[in-house]
């Protein structure tokens, strides 16, 4: 990710028991200072610092300068230019000045495309980032809106509504997920499919599980017998069956596990870092995190090293 300056975001590490930061190169940024780390997002990173001879949750920017006080007992990354943050008993929202949103619930998710999920009593709504309630509690359960859409469920069953809080596809499923690049896994009777934005099938209903990311870059990681392979918009077999598990893709390249290890392949399924990781992350910047056992590194797209642990 970059931020809104066009500055890529500092990678978080750990090594020796302590969190820090680097750039895409491998070079230090802030040190191995920090008891707990989270990775930058939207410029900003949650850390763990001193104060008062405790420790507390607050931001620093992308050169290693803290700018949001910790004050908070936890914190989460910020998205769509709000974190949620545990201040005391209480939850709350702050923007990327600090400035807490006027907004008293019992528990929120991270906001996304303008609204938050908010529980008050025993249903969930939504919230907007001026701290107003505009959908009002309802929902058993709510998730966060992509594509102008987003899951819900009333009773048993899940269904979608739109911005304005209506139902657009009927609670008729048993477990959905978020709408990507116009389509939604969604489960019907034990197996999964996708759905269009209104409501119609896509994909039949024949898969097993389904990667909860769903399509990135044309592709979705479908799983049939505890055996993952990628379908593409048309439903039509894109890359075999023959994976223990796979990832969304992410600049080209996806992460696969096969026989324990994990690699990466492209498009055509072809293995362009070969399997020889315990452990294999998305790829962002260029970069991706990999473990071999306990020792974490970054790899770029090649598959060279560009930082490892020393323990």
């Amino acid at each position: 990710m970059k931020t809104s300056e066009g500055i890529a975001e500092p990678l978080l590490v750990y090594d020796n028991h302590r969190f820090g930061y680097i750039d895409c190169e491998g070079d230090d940024i802030t040190g191995l200072r920090f008891p707990m780390a989270k990775p930058f997002s939207e410029g900003l990173a949650a850390v763990l610092l001193p104060t008062r001879g405790e420790y507390a949750w607050g931001y620093i920017d992308v050169l290693g300068n803290v700018v949001i006080a910790p004050l908070y007992s936890s914190a989460r990354d910020f998205r769509d230019g709000i974190a949620v943050v545990q201040l005391g008993k209480n939850v709350r929202a702050i923007d990327s000045r600090g400035n807490c949103l006027n907004l008293e619930v019992q528990n929120m998710l991270d906001f996304s495309e303008g609204f938050a999920p908010v529980k008050l009593g025993d249903f969930w709504g939504y919230a907007s980032k001026e701290g107003t309630i505009v959908i009002s509690p309802r929902f058993e359960q709510a998730w966060g809106f992509s594509d102008g859409f987003a899951h819900v469920r009333q009773g048993q069953k899940w269904g979608y509504i739109d911005t304005s809080g209506e139902h657009v596809i009927s609670p008729e499923f048993d477990a959905a997920l978020g709408f990507s690049e116009g389509l939604a896994p969604v489960d019907l009777g034990g197996k999964w499919g996708f759905i269009r934005t209104d409501g119609t099938t896509a994909i039949q209903f024949r898969y097993d599980n389904v990667s909860g990311s769903s399509f990135r870059e044309g592709l979705a990681a479908v799983a049939v017998n505890d055996r993952w392979g990628y379908v593409n918009q048309s439903g039509s077999d894109a890359i075999s069956f023959r994976f223990d598990y796979c990832g969304p893709f992410s600049e080209g390249l996806a992460a696969v596990c096969s026989v324990g290890l994990s690699g990466y392949i492209d498009h055509d399924g072809k293995y362009i870092i070969e399997p020889s990781f315990s452990f294999a992350s998305e790829f962002c910047q260029g970069v991706a995190l990999v473990s071999r056992g306990s020792k974490w590194s970054y790899i770029g797209a090649d598959g060279k090293t560009i930082w490892q642990a020393r323990t």
